[in-house]
C-alpha cells in the first residue's frame, strides 16, 4: 500500500517540510493560561502553526471528569 505524503516548503528557508517539530508554549487566552505547543520548521526553527496541545487538553479534561465523578 503507497501512502502519499503531503509536503510544503518552508516560507522562510524554502526547504521542503515533511515532519515538524513541536516545541512546547504557554498560551494565554480569555478563559487564562492554556498548554500549547508551536508546529515549526525542522531547517530554521521558523513557526509554521500554533494550537493547544492535545495530549494536555486531553488530560485537563480527564481530571475534570474524574473530580465531578468524585464529588
Amino acid at each position: 500500500m503507497e501512502v502519499a505524503v503531503m509536503a510544503g516548503k518552508c516560507p522562510k528557508c524554502e526547504q521542503i517540510v515533511s515532519r515538524l517539530s513541536i516545541k512546547p508554549l504557554l498560551g494565554q487566552g480569555p478563559s487564562g493560561q492554556h498548554k500549547s505547543i508551536t508546529l515549526n520548521c525542522p531547517a530554521c526553527d521558523t513557526i509554521l502553526g500554533a494550537q493547544v496541545d492535545p495530549s494536555a487538553a486531553k488530560s485537563d479534561l480527564v481530571a475534570e471528569i474524574r473530580k465531578l465523578r468524585e464529588a
